[in-house]
């Protein structure tokens, strides 16, 4: 090497070297290497609160072994690291199969949970990924899942997700006489906002849009999708079957049509099953109908508050369960029919597409494609019932297991729950949730990105810290988990024996006898070999096993062959 001289001027040029290997029995290649331009830092314009950590290793041992190398160093670094070192981890490792997923908030919380598995715990969020990436079905909640402040902290701490919310809101102020983000996070005193069905609507499917939104930028592709109702137009939004713009006009038309009905209606869950719910509405056809079938035994009903609750008090006197629900209206039933003809007109100037992933259908339960490109179809949709129950058997059948809830809380991933996990097939599914209650975004949100992670999903790590200023940090190595093979000498083996008629023992245990010769101050060897002797030929087969199947093992050759060594020095 040959560094040139630090220059004395205000701009120093960098430093250049040059390398010369000189090959033996080769062509040179003379290299000139310069010093890397230096990275100026990147102040954080904003940052997540809490942050997911992924390790992965061969063996459980081995991850163990990683995970306590990685607590000291999370230790040593503190808090004010920890996105890069998860940054790092993520995208400049490989993903093996044994996984560990870890978030936390703080250097120490993180160094203890890492500890905690290195000596034998078993973390909620570790595993074995399956060979092939599992398919993800995407739920979307519907009204009644709403709550005061939901996403705001995804709002404050994610970009993508604020970017979106914020077009949303300037595309929905033409359509509504209060700012959507106003009611996603109102001022004291507006709380009760969201419950308003005129801004409940919107909102919803907003919210759904920007959450499905944020899951497929960080990766996770969703390869069926299932709304709920009004869930079913954020669906309907995030495939393609209309346009963000058009499927908020939608969504809020029906939202201000709706509320504007008398409110002489009521919503009530049975907990029975379809059949004989449907038996028990016949009689009340004009004033009641089957609004949602959700499980199994759990069918709701819509309708004129004195018929609903004439039903219910039937069943009750059977030993069946009723609960009403909190809703402005009675939504899926007769009584929405007095706006369908306006809200026709306005869905037959709305331009339609077939969806870019496939959707279970609310009216059907069914994968639907060209039927959901109608405004007939949104039409029905206000009046007929939610087939939930076959869109999540149907799903099911389809082989998926992880389901992740877009919404505000898991509602539906309670109602999936209850259908499927009596199911011979329930080991492995999973429920995952986007949000659950103010002030647990990022920790539900992060928690089951590492569920996913786990289970084998392809995450876009770069995709996921594309919105903050990361740099890749020094971080512990994998923890190769080190065996050494030993290969015994046979009883009565030699190495030397006889060699061209003189009768020696062994010089050398790899070399042989030493040969004497006259005229030469050279040093010779010479040694017979056969597949069993030395003995550790014999053993070859018996250590490459294993050792194939050990970390970054290069191939061996195990074919013996007789060579004379070359002559060496005396030393």
């Amino acid at each position: 090497l040959r560094p040139t001289r630090p220059s004395s001027r205000s701009q120093p040029r960098p430093r250049r070297a040059g390398v010369n290997p000189l090959g033996v029995g080769g062509p040179n290649g003379p290299i000139v290497l310069e010093q890397a331009p230096a990275v100026p830092a990147v102040a954080a314009q904003v940052e997540r609160p809490e942050h997911l950590l992924v390790l992965s290793a061969r063996s459980t041992a081995a991850l163990r072994d990683l995970a306590r190398s990685y607590a000291g160093a999370v230790a040593e670094a503190g808090t004010g690291q920890l996105g890069d070192i998860a940054f790092t981890a993520a995208t400049a490792r490989r993903h093996f199969q044994h996984r560990l997923a870890v978030t936390a908030r703080a250097a120490d919380e993180l160094a203890a949970q890492l500890s905690a598995f290195a000596e034998g715990g078993a973390p909620d969020l570790s595993g074995e990924a399956a060979g092939a990436a599992p398919e993800v079905a995407f739920l979307f909640s519907g009204q009644g899942s709403q709550y005061a402040g939901m996403g705001r902290a995804l709002y404050e701490a994610s970009p993508r997700f604020r970017r979106t919310l914020d077009r949303c809101d300037a595309i929905l102020r033409p359509f509504m006489d209060r700012p959507l983000l106003s009611v996603l996070f109102p001022a004291p005193g507006d709380e009760g906002l969201i419950d308003e069905t005129i801004y409940t609507q919107p909102a919803l499917v907003s919210l759904g849009y920007a959450l499905g939104d944020l899951w497929r930028s960080w990766g996770v592709k969703p390869s069926v999708m299932l709304g709920h109702s009004v869930g079913e137009y954020a669906a309907a939004t995030l495939a393609g079957v209309f346009t963000l713009e058009a499927g908020l006009k939608l969504i809020a038309a029906r939202g201000r049509l709706m509320q504007a009905l008398p409110r002489d209606g009521v919503m009530m869950t049975l907990f029975a099953a379809e059949a004989e719910v449907a038996a028990a509405v016949a009689p009340y056809a004009s004033e009641v109908s089957i609004a949602a079938v959700n499980a199994p035994r759990s069918t709701v009903i819509s309708g004129r508050r004195g018929a609903v609750e004439a039903i219910a008090a039937g069943f009750e006197a059977k030993g069946v369960k009723a609960r009403a629900l909190t809703t402005s209206h009675a939504f899926h039933s007769p009584l929405m029919q007095p706006m369908m003809a306006a809200f026709r007109a306005l869905a037959e100037s709305i331009a339609y597409g077939a969806p870019d992933v496939p959707i279970l259908s609310n009216l059907t339960g069914r994968l639907e494609t060209t039927a959901l490109a109608s405004a007939d179809y949104w039409c029905r949709h206000v009046l007929a019932p939610v087939h939930f129950l076959d869109g999540i058997s149907a799903a099911a059948a389809r082989g998926i297991s992880l389901f992740v809830e877009i919404g505000p809380r898991p509602v539906l991933c309670a109602l999936g729950r209850e259908t499927l996990d009596g199911a011979p097939d329930a080991d492995g599914r999973q429920w995952l949730a986007s949000l659950r209650r103010p002030g647990t975004d990022w920790r539900t949100m992060l928690d089951s990105l590492g569920r996913l992670h786990v289970a084998g999903v392809e995450i876009d790590w770069a995709g996921f810290d594309a919105d903050y200023a990361r740099r890749r940090v020094r971080l512990p190595g994998y923890a190769f988990q080190r065996r050494s093979f030993w290969a015994a000498p046979r009883a009565g083996s030699s190495v030397g024996g006889k060699v061209r008629g003189v009768a020696t023992g062994a010089d050398h245990p790899l070399l042989g006898q030493r040969l004497r010769q006259a005229g030469t101050k050279e040093v010779r060897f010479e040694a017979a070999l056969n597949a069993t002797d030395p003995a550790f030929l014999q053993a070859t087969e018996a250590v490459l096993g294993p050792l194939r199947a050990h970390e970054h093992v290069g191939r061996v050759h195990t074919k013996p062959a007789m060579r004379l060594v070359p002559a060496m020095s005396s030393s």
